[in-house]
């Protein structure tokens, strides 16, 4: 229940909540070609590493048996051995070196023998992204990572078997097998908190790291970015980014609830850890008007996967002639600021719950939330499931 102390009408107050909203509220514009990046979902070189080598076993084994010219038939099972992210050839791609090796079952003459090679490949990953509308009107961003140019693929034999001339036919096969290995589809980005103007791909010490850009009426880069993640994946968002994205809901939002001539002003975020705080300023705009801050206390922590950001304290700050109190934690039951927080940052997740790579189902999993740096960063693993039927 809020407990409202009613003042004396104040023109000037209301100029000064118009004028943060006009703020709050403004567009961005077009992106520049320079932008910087407002966050990130980055991929780990072992998480790539685990879903292609998933995609290329796959591939192989359902591929055709390579028929060399009437004298039999060449089966290879490829298996990948090693992979790393490295620049691309081409734009809004990132490149990928590999080797694979195998045996190739050779069948001629109802004699069938093992091959045993390697293969070193180098190809290009192009990332694929698309605007949709969802059904509740936000533009969301699809996002498809897949094979498109393998540049190079050097096969080498051991022993005897370099005298059977199989090079050339391997090495078609492996174009073959690496071009049309399954794409890793991470569903939608964005949503109705998290508004993309745009996004692209860089490679960053072996991560793959997928740059976004809100709808911020001011480019709120992040600052430091943190470890690249060892394993999984990693989404990071600036505080300056939430900050104006929780700014923009709330002013939309208008009155916190209809009739009170009560509003709510995010001001300030600092995530430290498990904890955070935050700055709120709530007016009184109904001709009795003043206005009061407060700082929020609370948790930042990950309930049944999914980020939770809960205040549990309060603390007065400065207020305007004549205020009133308003509790603000009754503000915060109404769920709407901390919704915001929560929802713009898992916007930012692979859109997919889950997803089919090669011959398994692949399970997103959302593990641990913290602020680190002036960001809030979550973590988590795409972990293989059970094979579909």
């Amino acid at each position: 229940m809020l407990l409202l102390l009613l003042a004396c009408s104040n023109p000037e107050l209301q100029a000064d909540y118009d004028a943060r909203k006009t703020a709050a509220l403004a567009s961005p514009g077009e992106p520049k070609s320079s932008w910087k990046a407002e966050g990130a979902l980055r991929l780990s070189a072992e998480l790539l590493e685990e879903l292609m080598a998933a995609s290329i076993k796959a591939e192989s084994k359902a591929a055709e048996p390579i028929d060399l010219s009437g004298l039999g038939t060449l089966k290879p099972v490829l298996t990948l051995d090693s992979f790393k992210l490295v620049d691309g050839d081409c734009k809004n791609c990132v490149g990928a070196q590999g080797t694979v090796s195998g045996n190739a079952v050779i069948k001629v003459a109802g004699i069938k023998k093992k091959i045993p090679f390697t293969a070193d490949f180098t190809l290009d990953m192009t990332f694929e992204t698309e605007s949709r509308k969802a059904k509740s009107g936000d533009t969301l961003r699809h996002i498809i990572l897949k094979p498109s140019k393998v540049r190079k693929l050097k096969v080498e034999l051991s022993g005897a078997a370099k005298a059977l001339d199989l090079e050339k036919p391997l090495k078609s096969y492996g174009e073959q097998v690496l071009e049309r290995i399954d794409p890793v589809d991470l569903g939608d980005l964005g949503g109705p908190e998290l508004h993309l103007r745009d996004v692209r791909v860089k490679e960053e010490g072996g991560v793959m790291r997928i740059e976004l850009l809100t709808d911020a009426p001011e480019n709120a880069p992040v600052k430091a970015w943190p470890e690249v993640p060892q394993a999984g994946f990693q989404v990071v968002m600036s505080e300056s980014a939430l900050l104006a994205i929780a700014r923009r809901e709330a002013f939309t939002l208008g009155e916190v609830s209809p009739g009170t001539g009560i509003y709510a002003e995010p001001t300030s975020l600092d995530l430290d850890g498990q904890g955070f705080e935050m700055g709120l300023r709530v007016w009184r705009l109904d001709g009795s008007d003043w206005w009061r801050d407060y700082t929020l206390s609370g948790d930042v922590s990950i309930v049944k996967e999914e980020l939770l950001l809960k205040a549990n304290s309060v603390e007065e700050g400065d207020k305007s002639k004549g205020a009133g109190i308003a509790d603000p934690l009754a503000l915060i039951g109404e769920a709407y600021i901390m919704r915001i927080l929560q929802d713009s940052a898992q916007g930012a997740l692979p859109g997919s719950e889950q997803f089919e790579v090669g011959s398994s189902t692949w399970k997103v999993v959302l593990e641990d939330a913290q602020g680190v740096g002036e960001n809030l960063v979550l973590s988590g693993r795409i972990k293989a499931g059970k094979t579909p039927r």
